[in-house]
């Protein structure tokens, strides 16, 4: 039973949506965008930006109909009972897929970077612990404590990026030509992957407060992600190369252990490695949430928070068996990170907002967005 007061403003939405983003970006961007573009690589955080305001604005105009609806409640009402509830189904195994992989790539990240004679499940356990803890509290325990930890990570990476601002060779940026353009678009893709977790977001729309304003506050926080996007690869790229970026599995973490003041102040990676946990508790938190918060829309279930327990454990055993290895994992990541995110976050929007206008279920006009 969803409590009344369990609410959230469309600010901390946001909030979210930028935590959810951290982590995804460190780990995949520089990568991706450097691997498709090259040294052209940081323009990707400008383009990617602009399909996504699109997206922004299809929400915007369903949310000035659908003000205290969730996104499965409007998908339903939208596209029918059936065609909606396969839509859903499918969102939902998605965002499964999703959560599990996040879990897995926490544990491994731990285990490369830092403590590489722990067992994994060690990890996994003690996360998912906390998680069961912070669910149980509610949305808005979880929009709370976000608010802490986005403002330690903010300063913490843009601490970083300053420091690394000796390090950046602005030759590592060029050449640039009209021949980057295709590469610059598909580099954008992994930008756009991230920037569409708004999608996810909006599994709880019904808890968030003024969604009038979804298309106000969130281009201010799309503004936000493109310009600390930009600053994220240019420090990484101008520090490593792109050569050097595109095969690293951490190209981020290698541009940090760059930073060397003097020969003093060097060895800074555990404070990427410190916001990477805080973050990920954060992120896997939020797609657990939406998990149950799908399978009990699903299912008709009122009183979701006994089924927190099976879905964990769940979470747990899928994360270990969904791959053998982590180059599977990884590939598996580019896989459904990436591209199908991609199609995902677009094409859902897309298509309830076109279904919505044919069906007169929303008006195009200037008062319908704020």
């Amino acid at each position: 039973m969803l409590d009344g007061r369990d609410k959230i403003s469309i600010r901390q939405a946001m909030l979210i949506l930028l935590i959810m983003a951290f982590t995804p970006a460190v780990r995949v961007i520089p990568s991706f965008t450097t691997l498709k573009a090259m040294q052209a690589g940081w323009l990707c955080g400008i383009v990617g930006t602009i399909p996504f305001v699109f997206v922004l604005i299809m929400f915007g105009y369903i949310y000035r109909t659908y003000k205290k609806r969730s996104l499965m409640e409007i998908t339903v009402d939208v596209l029918g009972k059936y065609l909606g509830y396969i839509v859903i189904v499918l969102f939902f195994l998605w965002v499964v897929l999703l959560n599990g992989l996040y879990l897995r790539f926490y544990g491994e990240r731990l285990l490369d970077s830092a403590y590489p004679n722990v067992d994994i499940k060690t990890f996994i356990i003690i996360l998912l612990i906390l998680i069961n803890i912070v669910i149980r509290s509610g949305l808005s325990v979880i929009a709370r404590m976000n608010e802490v930890i986005i403002a330690i990570i903010v300063i913490m990476f843009i601490s970083l990026c300053i420091l690394m601002v000796p390090e950046i060779g602005i030759y590592k940026l060029y050449p640039l030509s009209q021949n980057n353009v295709i590469p610059v678009l598909e580099g954008s893709l992994g930008v756009l992957a991230i920037e569409g977790y708004i999608i996810i977001v909006l599994v709880f729309s019904d808890q968030i407060n003024n969604m009038e304003k979804l298309i106000k506050t969130g281009l201010k926080t799309v503004a936000f992600m493109s310009v600390t996007i930009t600053i994220l690869l240019v420090s990484t790229i101008g520090t490593t190369g792109c050569t050097l970026a595109s095969k690293a599995p951490l190209p981020f973490l290698l541009a940090v252990k760059e930073i060397s003041i003097y020969g003093v102040l060097d060895r800074l990676e555990a404070f990427v490695i410190a916001t990477w946990i805080i973050s990920d508790f954060v992120l896997i938190s939020i797609f657990t949430y939406c998990g149950l918060k799908i399978l009990s829309f699903l299912f008709h279930i009122s009183e979701w928070k006994q089924y927190i327990n099976i879905y964990i454990i769940f979470i747990y055993l899928f994360s270990l068996y969904i791959s053998n290895e982590v180059f599977e994992l990884q590939a598996l990541s580019d896989l459904c990170f990436i591209y199908v995110n991609s199609f995902i976050e677009v094409v859902i929007p897309l298509v309830i907002f076109l279904t919505a206008i044919i069906r007169k279920k929303i008006r195009l006009g200037k008062n319908n967005v704020s």
